[in-house]
């Protein structure tokens, strides 16, 4: 052999006979029963063992530990519908968990606003009595005194609503559009509210910025007469007031209150329908009566050469008048002066009505008229007016009777009844006591400033109301009120299809009222 192949030929004999005496010592070990453990490899130094040699032939370690078999993977869903059944089942169920939060969120904060807005239009047309604010009680009294304030210098009264584009104006405030029923609507619900003592009319400066036509302010003139009469039935059926809730209320009238620098005809109109007539003490009147105007074409189509030709039947006829006169006829003249005659003839009997003055007879308007503008003084002497006060005294007033109110409780919560001999109560010495005391202070100084009038001291309002606020509340108690006849119609339905559902729902306070929401059970959901 040669020296090279030497090394390679050991090794194979080594093998050998390591393989040959390991299969012989596990036969033995089977045939007597026991195991045999193998030795460590760091110890399997036996006798004929290959070792480095001159060749340096050394033998390879032995094999090692195979790895450890890998995991198998996870079963795939069969086919591309099962993986997608599966996602869509996985975000079905986040959508609804996520859903029925919002939902719940969405109800609790609709439900919380309802509440917020009954809660506020409760707290608003509360009487603050404790006869739950029914007037028809002998002993009512409401404790909220308002003024509600009609700003006719800056309201614009219309037949029809429609959808128009106002820029704002930062010089004057915003214009307060209504339709003219409207307006009618909310003066008759403040006769019914007994909250509103006061009606108070502003026609500023000026005048009203947007003036209205005759015919709307005689259905104004209606509602305020209704106003001022709310302590009697009305049984008018033009005026389409409720008599129901014109009842009695202590027998005393609400007063109503116009304020102005200048008048006109048209708005002197409107505001001699008011109990209390107002005018600035360097303001004036002008009733000069009812003026017309016409347009005549003639001249200015003879000048281009156009002539119309048109169908005349009868004199009075004056509807072409404007393309075939050049001024007014004798025919057109007497029926325009005849129409502006029965219009005066029509505001001088309802001011004279509204006014009381039955003695002011034609001759005296046409004296009025002829006269001129009328200062502040001269139409107090003849009594179109009633106070000439230097500036609007509304708000002097509202701190007068504030002030006089504050002072009122300090006394009510000081007095306290001793003894049982004095069988007198807390409210007759009240009333002795008020006659007893002197005029306040604050008192003393209005009539210092504005003189000593009947209207002032009948003015008993602490808190004035502006009309937009009092038809948005108002529009808002509507609303409510729709919403809580809902709900007893659905609730009155349930109960009927159902005896368990009855039971429930009478269970918590409930009462069937056949089929029909009355007021109190439609207050048992309010809230």
């Amino acid at each position: 052999m040669d020296k090279e192949s030497l090394p390679s030929q050991l090794n194979a004999d080594y093998y050998r006979r390591r393989a040959k005496s390991l299969s012989l010592a596990s036969a033995e070990s089977l045939k007597h029963g026991s195991t045999m453990e193998p030795p460590p490899h760091n110890k399997l130094a036996h006798a004929g063992a290959p070792t480095a040699g001159a060749g340096g032939a050394v033998p390879p370690p032995p094999p090692s530990n195979p790895p450890p078999p890998r995991k198998p993977p996870p079963p795939r869903a069969r086919g591309v519908l099962r993986g997608f059944a599966t996602r869509a089942k996985n975000f079905a169920g986040k959508t609804l968990r996520v859903g029925g939060t919002a939902g719940c969120l969405v109800a609790a904060a609709s439900f919380g606003a309802h509440y917020y807005e009954c809660k506020q239009v409760d707290d608003f047309f509360s009487t603050g009595d404790t006869n739950d604010g029914d007037p028809k009680s002998k002993q009512f009294k409401c404790k909220k005194k308002r003024v509600l304030h009609l700003p006719f210098d800056n309201l614009k009264l219309i037949e029809h609503r429609t959808r128009q584009f106002n820029i704002p104006s930062n010089k004057k405030p915003p214009t307060i559009t209504l339709e003219v029923k409207e307006l009618v609507s909310l003066l008759h619900r403040a006769a019914s509210d007994p909250t509103i003592t006061a009606l108070y009319a502003d026609f500023g400066e000026s005048g009203m910025r947007h003036p209205i036509g005759y015919a709307h302010a005689e259905e104004i003139r209606n509602a305020v007469r209704i106003f001022n009469e709310s302590h009697r039935v009305h049984r008018n059926p033009n005026v389409h007031h409720d008599p129901v809730f014109a009842m009695m209320r202590n027998g005393e009238p609400k007063p109503s209150y116009a304020f102005g620098h200048s008048y006109r005809w048209n708005e002197y109109f409107l505001a001699s329908a008011f109990n209390y007539v107002h005018l600035q003490a360097r303001g004036h009147l002008e009733l000069f009566g009812t003026s017309t105007t016409n347009l005549f074409l003639r001249g200015a189509l003879d000048k281009y050469g156009i002539k119309a030709h048109v169908f005349r039947h009868g004199e009075y006829k004056n509807a072409p008048s404007i393309f075939t006169d050049k001024k007014y006829s004798k025919p057109h003249l007497e029926n325009v002066k005849s129409m502006a005659a029965s219009l005066d003839e029509t505001i001088r009997t309802g001011v004279r009505n509204s006014r009381g003055m039955l003695n002011f007879d034609n001759v005296m308007w046409q004296s009025v008229s002829e006269f001129g503008n009328l200062a502040s003084g001269n139409a107090r002497e003849i009594g179109l007016v009633d106070l000439s006060p230097p500036v609007d005294p509304l708000i002097s007033l509202l701190d007068v009777n504030k002030e006089e109110e504050k002072k009122k409780k300090k006394k009510k919560n000081k007095k306290k009844i001793k003894g049982d001999d004095d069988k007198k109560t807390e409210c007759e010495i009240e009333g002795k006591d008020d006659k007893q005391n002197k005029k306040t202070k604050s008192r003393e100084k209005l009539e210092a400033k504005f003189g000593i009038h009947e209207s002032l001291s009948k003015f008993t309002a602490t808190e004035s109301i502006p009309l937009s606020k009092y038809k948005q509340m108002l529009d808002k108690k509507e609303k409510i009120e729709r919403r809580r006849k809902g709900m007893n119609d659905t609730l009155q339905k349930m109960s009927e299809s159902s005896t368990a559902t009855s039971m429930i729902l009478s269970a918590f306070g409930w009462k069937p009222n056949g089929g029909s929401s009355s007021s109190s059970s439609s207050n048992q959901f309010s809230q």
